[in-house]
């Protein structure tokens, strides 16, 4: 081989390495999405919209300790002193409780559901909650590699005295710590990891770290991660009043002079992740970007919950280096923000010293943290933060802090381009187009410490949008009728509170984006009015499916109902005569994307294999054209065919077998049967209106088709 001929090859290999290392870089590094978000947290925020309400309003989430936990009296004494005993009676508490639970929803029996951890029962809530919410469980998506990653620290609930008699066959999965993520994936039927990780406070942010970074692996291709707390004992209450952790008054008073420990709170917080590329690719909802986290610890300090202000700069230096993102970039600090007086100092100079330098007065950092609204919740508390992040990007708001009268001294504040975020004000978009940008930070008393860089996605152009739809479909459904009815209570209030909100996009993702169940009830609807009164009777009727007003359909006429397969096959009957199909395309190719799609690539390849031309899906009559304009209609009677089957096959609707009733339903049928290719169809339909030559693949005479039996059953033969 000569020099030259060497040279070459050596350099095509250089170059052959460098596109295998940028793709592998590309893919390292590509921005993971948060395309679903769900949540329990305390003051009544169920749902992340009303967790968003809580928060731009200013409220407080912290309450006494309630009667279905322990006597808040019996342990609590007010002198510090005191053995066996808190100084504080109050918390963040779930407003319904941590024990609701809708055990038959989850397919979960009674028996087993007694003995679960009410922290697996708030993991499943949360996870559906999320899923759903980025229209992962709708379809078959749910069987694809999801996985679960949980942060969760311990179980108050193994602390609750009981009788060794009692414990039964589901005492040991009940209280397993593993079988928190395990239980969601098995419930909801997610084959990627799934795991629990415990770092203390810092535990549900490092769930996240660890699926963004199996995301990027390619380990799974979706993810659900978070955390969950539960406050079921006096013991943990007690043992952190000895530690003079907490705060008297049970409130987190971030950044104030007079902060004097944290208020323990409860809940939990998941949220459904995606890689970027992949969620534009499925559409999926896009609420925020990931572009980059670490992990580090404390190391050696002068206690093991003493925090390391060095190793917080070292953190955040390095989440900003995975994420590429520019420190003067960050307009956001959600900080962990116990309220103690010696974390909080820490943390504030430790994150300026690394986001501050250079930074000027005119474009201050803002910083600002949950637990001021709804109390620390130790394993939930990092996603907390970062779901409140991700909904203040979305909403172009950056809530206000509580508690906040008079700042620290030693945060040094006044001294530094910072700005405590006090009240709630807004995120302005940047000039030069850059995204509005937030770190999240987590510390857990065990020293291990996460922080993760937000941005909010880019900017989405609108769709095209074409002619209206003259209606639309609104199906719901639920476990059982008191669900049904639930869910249209819910709805009707979510319709209410947004009339904004397009009747065609709430139709679609109700009815296509979430999964479905036995109780159902539907409606064709053509105004937003028709749809309120139907949804208010049928959350008011004794049995739901009396409720009436519009075209209500029955429970076997919803075609969204992807996760049920028929019990019996079902059959397709392909007759549609000319007119029937052309009133059919005119109506549906400029609505309906799907349907276009499918019917432009079959009326294409047919009349491709015929050598006619198309008739106009947009006309109720053929093309132009001297003697072609039967053909041409049968093409496009064949095409209609073809889509609607395929476009039904989409929604989860697929037949057992087709039959065709005329000439172009059984050439529809074999198209879709397989047994006929598009070359093959159109010379038959080309011989059957000009009198040419069949195709030579099949012999003539011969039977090329056998389709079902019966009373439209037909056998086409090479001649007719």
């Amino acid at each position: 081989m000569t020099d030259d001929a060497l040279l070459r090859r050596s350099l095509d290999a250089v170059r052959t390495l460098r596109e295998q290392v940028g793709r592998l870089r590309a893919r390292t590094e590509e921005p993971v999405a948060v395309v679903g978000l769900g949540c329990r947290f305390p003051g009544g925020a169920d749902t992340p919209e009303r967790f968003w309400d809580l928060l731009r309003e200013g409220r407080d989430g912290i309450v006494d300790v309630p009667a279905d936990r322990w006597p808040g009296e019996r342990w609590y004494a007010p002198d510090r002193d005191t053995p066996g005993t808190a100084y504080t009676r109050r918390g963040g508490f779930l407003a319904e409780g941590a024990h609701a639970f809708d055990a038959s929803f989850f397919g979960v029996p009674d028996a087993e559901a007694r003995e679960m951890d009410p922290q697996h029962r708030l993991l499943l809530e949360a996870s559906w909650q999320a899923l759903e919410h980025a229209g992962l469980l709708s379809g078959t998506r749910a069987e694809q590699r999801i996985g679960v990653f949980v942060g969760i620290s311990g179980s108050e609930n193994a602390l609750r005295p009981r009788p060794l008699r009692d414990a039964g066959p589901y005492t040991a999965t009940g209280s397993a710590i593993s079988v928190a993520a395990g239980r969601v994936a098995h419930t909801l039927g997610l084959r990627g990891p799934a795991l629990a990780v415990d770092t203390a406070c810092s535990s549900s942010l490092l769930a996240v770290h660890l699926a963004v970074e199996s995301l990027r692996r390619g380990e799974c291709a979706a993810a659900v991660a978070g955390g969950v707390s539960a406050m079921l004992s006096p013991a943990v209450m007690v043992a952190l009043s000895r530690m003079e952790a907490l705060a008297a008054d049970g409130r987190c008073k971030v950044f104030d002079a007079a902060a004097d420990g944290y208020a323990r709170a409860e809940g939990c917080g998941m949220v459904a992740l995606m890689r970027a590329g992949d969620a534009a690719a499925v559409r999926a909802p896009v609420l925020a970007l990931i572009r980059g986290s670490a992990v580090n610890h404390d190391g050696r300090t002068s206690g093991l919950t003493v925090p390391n202000g060095r190793a917080q700069r070292e953190l955040i230096g390095q989440a900003l280096e995975t994420a590429r993102t520019d420190p003067h970039d960050v307009d956001y600090l959600e900080a962990h923000g116990t309220g103690t007086p010696l974390g909080d100092p820490i943390e504030v100079r430790a994150a300026a010293d690394v986001l501050c330098a250079g930074r000027t007065s005119e474009a201050p950092l803002r910083i600002g943290a949950v637990k001021s609204n709804v109390g620390h919740l130790e394993a939930a508390a990092g996603v907390a933060g970062l779901i409140k992040t991700v909904l203040a990007l979305r909403h172009g708001e950056i809530p206000g802090n509580l508690h906040l009268r008079t700042p620290n001294p030693r945060l040094g504040v006044e001294r530094l381009p910072v700005v405590l975020n006090d009240r709630t004000s807004p995120w302005p978009v940047h000039a030069d187009g850059r995204p509005r940008t937030a770190g999240v930070s987590s510390f857990g008393f065990s020293g291990t410490n996460v922080h993760v860089v937000v941005t909010e996605p880019p900017a989405v152009p609108p769709r095209e949008t074409g002619p209206e739809r003259p209606a639309h479909v609104l199906a719901l459904s639920a476990r059982d009728p008191q669900g049904l009815r639930e869910a249209a209570a819910r709805l009707g209030d979510w319709l209410a509170r947004h009339p904004e909100a397009a009747l065609a996009d709430v139709c679609h993702t109700t009815t296509a984006r979430r999964a479905h169940f036995a109780h159902r009830a539907a409606l064709v609807t053509a105004s937003r009015g028709e749809l309120t009164d139907w949804l208010a009777g049928l959350a008011t009727a004794d049995a739901p499916e009396a409720a009436c007003g519009g075209r209500q359909l029955s429970a076997s006429d919803v075609v969204g109902a992807r996760d049920r397969a028929p019990a019996r096959p079902v059959a397709f009957l392909l007759d549609a005569t000319a007119d029937r199909a052309a009133r059919i395309v005119a109506a549906l190719h400029p609505t309906h994307p799907g349907f276009r799609a499918h019917y432009d690539q079959c009326a294409t390849d047919l009349t491709t294999a015929t050598d006619t031309t198309p008739a106009d899906p947009d006309r109720t009559d053929p093309a132009p054209g001297p003697d072609r304009s039967a053909l041409a209609r049968d093409v496009r009677t064949i095409a209609c065919q073809v889509a609607l089957v395929r476009t039904l096959a989409d929604w989860g609707l697929a037949p057992g077998a087709v039959a065709g009733g005329n000439t172009p339903g059984n050439l529809a049928a074999g198209l879709l049967g397989g047994v006929l290719d598009a070359r093959a169809a159109g010379g038959l339909l080309a011989a059957r209106h000009t009198g040419a030559p069949a195709p030579a693949a099949l012999p003539r005479r011969a039977p090329a088709l056998r389709l079902l039996h019966g009373p439209h059953a037909a056998e086409m033969t090479a001649d007719q």
